[in-house]
């Protein structure tokens, strides 16, 4: 499981077998959830969770919006005893702040949510991405006019990445037969956010004979 941030949801799920493998529903059922220092957070008794079919269970939690980083632990418990028949560990990162675009910026242009990809691992390529379009502008940093150019590069140099890395989670809506052209959410095509990306990476490039930008070059419109 990816690393989830403050504020969103996992859905633990267990399915309650005999000892001969048949499915039933038990008696009792908790789902206790605990944080990386082991403090219990939360305690789910089986009437708040959802029973689908006999013996499958599950629970949608919502990661509290200050919970501390590391790895999370829940518990699947049942019988008089409380008897642990299952655990599991999941993790909680905090999304790194960026200076340029953000996380909500990616998933409205992208028309997905934090339930198709995880706001940590969109946040991580936001910031590798901004690292990539300072390198090929040679921009240490982006104001004013190019702020804006910026983030919208940025943006479509995400949606590139994570349509190649994770096909699956986006919200595809045509893609061709060899998978050369992939469209989602209604909107453009893969093709135009890797041309939209050229072509703001291009009108942000400065060119500088050092290779690196030095705070005084103005050989484009869009300078700092």
């Amino acid at each position: 499981m990816s690393a989830k941030a403050p504020g969103e949801s996992i859905t633990p799920q267990i399915t309650i077998k005999d000892a001969d493998g048949n499915v039933y529903d038990p008696t009792s059922l908790t789902l206790k959830i605990y944080d990386p220092s082991g403090t219990l957070e939360e305690t789910i008794q089986k009437t708040s969770m959802t029973n689908p079919s006999v013996g499958v269970y599950y629970y949608a939690y919502t990661i509290p919006t200050d919970a501390d980083a590391g790895d999370w632990r829940y518990e699947w418990e049942s019988g008089s005893l409380n008897t642990i028949i299952d655990s599991a560990y999941f993790t909680v990162a905090i999304p790194v702040t960026t200076s340029l675009a953000n996380v909500e910026d990616v998933y409205r242009e992208a028309n997905i949510t934090s339930s198709d990809v995880s706001s940590v691992d969109v946040a991580d390529l936001i910031v590798e991405c901004e690292g990539v379009l300072k390198l090929q502008t040679n921009r240490s940093t982006f104001g004013g006019v190019a702020a804006n150019l910026a983030k919208q590069a940025v943006v479509c140099l995400v949606i590139d990445r994570l349509a190649t890395a994770l096909p699956d989670k986006m919200n595809i809506s045509k893609i061709s037969e060899n998978g050369s052209s992939i469209e989602f959410g209604g909107k453009k095509k893969v093709a135009d956010y890797q041309a939209d990306a050229e072509r703001l990476i291009k009108s942000l490039r400065i060119k500088s004979s050092m290779g690196r930008y030095s705070g005084t070059n103005t050989s484009t419109f869009y300078s700092e």
